[in-house]
């Protein structure tokens, strides 16, 4: 990452928390620098489908804003957002099964099944664009090794505790006399 892409990125956190009141900054978005790190930043109009007719994109910016790409290595989980005024607009965790598609020269766009919703992203030139959809395969390639790591963590560990034998505590000397008695007064009734 180049030095001037740093400083874009370490404004654009700071405008953020800035824009923010503190228990959105802090709770909402987990901003703070020791959890999510911003990896990538770029500037876009942000539209989101009409709900309703699930064709019409309506502004969800009424200008180019920062859309940024987060990392939180506590969690291992990739995030997309972006805020306008004291708004997220975009809070949206990336995941393997997604997937941004170039629909112009300029344009792209991506749903994000747990909003329930389709985002698109204007951006001012095509190199932007290609950026942005780089990013975005980067990332979503990584959310998918993550999951397939955390996977194989759940595997290996539940098959430790199928391998593992299931060791009785050893028996104490007066724990064997007395099942000795029980057995012996069960067998004295019998007779």
């Amino acid at each position: 990452m180049s030095a001037s892409t740093e400083k874009v990125l370490a404004f654009d956190i700071s405008f953020i928390q800035k824009q923010l009141p503190c228990s959105i900054s802090s709770s909402f978005l987990c901003l703070s620098s020791s959890r999510e790190q911003p990896i990538f930043s770029a500037r876009a109009h942000v539209f989101q489908i009409d709900p309703t007719t699930k064709r019409n994109w309506i502004p969800a910016s009424k200008h180019a804003v920062t859309v940024s790409f987060f990392y939180d290595a506590n969690r291992n989980v990739y995030r997309i957002i972006s805020v306008g005024g004291t708004k997220a607009i975009i809070n949206c965790t990336v995941t393997p099964s997604m997937t941004f598609t170039k629909t112009s020269q300029k344009f792209g766009q991506w749903a994000d099944s747990r909003a329930n919703t389709v985002y698109g992203l204007g951006f001012a030139t095509e190199q932007q664009l290609h950026q942005f959809s780089d990013k975005f395969k980067e990332v979503k390639d990584a959310a998918r090794l993550a999951r397939e790591k955390s996977q194989d963590k759940e595997l290996a560990n539940t098959a430790l505790n199928i391998a593992a034998p299931q060791v009785s505590p050893p028996l104490l000397e007066k724990d064997v006399n007395m099942k000795v008695e029980q057995i012996s007064a069960g067998i004295r009734q019998e007779v």
